[in-house]
């Protein structure tokens, strides 16, 4: 075993498992946390973001899918328009009956939210359409646990981020970023052009932690990018 390879086999990492109404938690103690750690250094010893691959994501979650009701399922199976990793519960007839999404796989893997901070988010399809704007505001949101505490190494990392349609078809951005620091966030929506995501739409910045919190959240269980009526209706 070379120095810095982790002591447990990758297969038999334990994951906690911890289903919400609309998110899945996954949690691993801090000694497995420091041995994905160092499993990442090794493995990203070469310059290479091979931790963060999805073989490397399934032998990680062998232990929890092998030993829970939990598997990973395909959006071809379930009709969802994303190439989010899924874990999903099925019936004694083989039916998804309930399902749960990374949607910040865009900017990171779960893997490296375990190795970074302990745990990480898998959101609940449906949530958006079961989640109240009422029932949003009160919750008592923690989303910045799911991030490391220590300083960025970039300038303005992103936390959350969602693409979506407005009434118009127009293709917008919503994201939450955040300082190296971690002591000032903004929430940007941007207008799509032929260079990527451009103009902005619309621009706020907070120094409440709760604030960029409550940004997060209406971001992961789709409240930004509803169309007006479904909010209002909700």
């Amino acid at each position: 075993m070379s120095i810095g390879a982790p002591h447990i086999p990758i297969s038999q990492i334990r994951i906690k498992a911890t289903a919400t109404p609309i998110s899945l938690i996954l949690e691993i103690d801090f000694e497995t946390k420091m041995e994905l750690q160092n499993l990442r250094a090794e493995l990203n010893f070469d310059g290479s973001d091979a931790f963060s691959s999805e073989d490397n994501l399934h032998e990680i979650f062998e232990w929890l899918t092998c030993n829970s009701e939990y598997e990973f399922v395909q959006p071809e199976e379930t009709g969802d328009l994303t190439s989010a990793p899924l874990l999903g519960i099925r019936d004694e007839r083989g039916n998804i009956v309930q399902r749960w999404g990374f949607m910040d796989y865009q900017l990171r893997a779960p893997q490296d939210d375990l190795a970074d901070a302990g745990r990480c988010r898998f959101v609940g399809f449906g949530a958006s359409s079961e989640m109240t704007l009422k029932e949003l505001y009160e919750t008592p949101w923690n989303c910045m646990s799911d991030y490391p505490k220590v300083g960025y190494p970039w300038r303005a990392p992103v936390l959350a981020k969602i693409d979506f349609k407005n009434e118009n078809g127009v293709l917008l951005e919503a994201r939450v970023v955040t300082n190296r620091t971690r002591n000032r966030f903004w929430i940007e929506i941007k207008y799509s052009d032929n260079n990527g995501f451009g103009s902005l739409h619309l621009y706020q910045t907070t120094t409440s932690k709760k604030k960029a919190d409550l940004w997060i959240a209406a971001i992961r269980c789709g409240v930004i990018g509803r169309s007006d009526e479904e909010n209002s209706n909700a």
